[in-house]
């Protein structure tokens, strides 16, 4: 059951941090029988960028601020595999994501590319932040698409 872990675990985290880019009509993952690796998350995080507009749409811990799950080109490549996911499988993501502490979250920037700039590293990390303190919130939510 490692996979279906895996599975719901980059679902999870593609949601938070809105990777648009891992979905049916560019999945990103290098798959070898059952096994998955994950590749390519330069589309996470497309609102902390200066040119990003985002006027107006829901973070993914608001109502209707998922849908990463509708069906179409922009559907997330794992979720319609998603068949038996448990409340425990998601709480045991946002439990992580509620542990994360500001000195990780912090250190985070160090890996973000240099050409997306200071001022963009500087918004994941309040993005990351408000993810944190919204975890409850986004466990509801996820839920009420997963289950």
């Amino acid at each position: 059951m490692r996979i279906a872990y895996d599975a719901v675990r980059l679902y999870l985290f593609d949601t938070i941090v809105e990777n648009t880019d891992r979905s049916v009509s560019n999945p990103n993952l290098l798959v070898s029988g059952h096994d998955f690796k994950v590749i390519d998350f330069g589309h996470s995080f497309q609102r902390c960028h200066d040119n990003a507009d985002y006027g107006g749409s829901r973070m993914p811990w608001q109502d209707n601020g998922i849908w990463n799950h509708v069906a179409g080109d922009l559907q997330h490549v794992l979720f319609k595999s998603m068949r038996n996911v448990t409340a425990d499988l998601i709480e045991s993501f946002t439990t992580d994501l509620c542990a994360l502490s500001d000195d990780a979250i912090e250190d985070y920037v160090k890996m973000i590319p240099a050409e997306w700039g200071d001022d963009t590293a500087c918004k994941i990390v309040d993005y990351l932040l408000t993810a944190r303190d919204n975890a409850d919130d986004f466990e509801t939510k996820v839920k009420e698409v997963m289950l």
